[in-house]
């Protein structure tokens, strides 16, 4: 799924990111990694934490690429496990999380290209190297 591609790419951004930070000194690209490696983090979001049943609370927040994640495999699994057609409240369910998923897949899109060229543009004037992300593994959907 798309979703997962772009979870990768992410993950990797904040790898590069991180690896940034003792690069930058002070200073504006200082501030631009900084910046940009907070809007990763809440688009990224966490991921599913166990409970002591052994089974995984539910998300709470802002939908982040984790949530939607984790709430679109559920979905799936449920409606893959059930021998009759689907009720009316998953259909629902499953088209609120399809615009969850288009919502952050635009901010996916505008952090990738908007804010990373922003980011890119300030580490050129610090002599420093630009951030680029690895090719999206997968089919995109």
């Amino acid at each position: 799924l798309a979703s997962f591609a772009a979870l990768d790419q992410l993950r990797a951004l904040r790898a590069q990111l991180h690896g940034l930070r003792d690069q930058t000194g002070n200073g504006p690209a200082t501030d631009a990694v900084h910046a940009m490696e907070e809007k990763a983090a809440a688009l990224e979001g966490r991921g599913r934490e166990r409970f002591g049943g052994g089974g995984f609370l539910p998300f709470t927040g802002p939908d982040t690429l984790n949530s939607v994640n984790g709430g679109l495999s559920s979905m799936l699994g449920l409606l893959q496990e059930a021998d009759v057609a689907p009720t009316s409240q998953a259909v629902a369910a499953v088209t609120q999380r399809q615009h969850q998923f288009a919502a952050i897949m635009q901010r996916w899109t505008t952090l990738k290209t908007h804010d990373l060229t922003e980011l890119n543009g300030q580490l050129k004037q610090a002599n420093l190297p630009a951030v680029t992300l690895q090719a999206a593994s997968g089919p995109a959907q």
